[in-house]
């Protein structure tokens, strides 16, 4: 892997929003644009939540997460739903 493959994957969070934000980064005595690297957004469980409790799904670019917890008012809306 070349210098630049390899600072680019270790490129800290801040780093990839800096980027971002200014559409250009200097690596290696290279200057590279926003179409020169793409970045792909993943999403990881927070600790101690399983997968039958918050659940994501995205294609790189979006990313929608939804918390699958039962609540009391999903219960008063299946129930409201049932008596009318």
């Amino acid at each position: 892997m070349g210098a630049v493959a390899k600072e680019v994957k270790a490129m800290s969070q801040e780093n990839i929003l800096a980027f971002e934000n200014a559409g250009e980064v200097i690596i290696a005595n290279h200057c590279l644009k926003l179409t020169d690297i793409k970045v792909l957004r993943d999403f990881k469980r927070p600790d101690g939540m399983t997968e039958n409790e918050v659940d994501a799904a995205g294609d790189g670019d979006v990313l929608v997460i939804l918390d699958l917890r039962p609540d009391e008012s999903l219960f008063e809306a299946g129930a409201a739903r049932e008596v009318t």
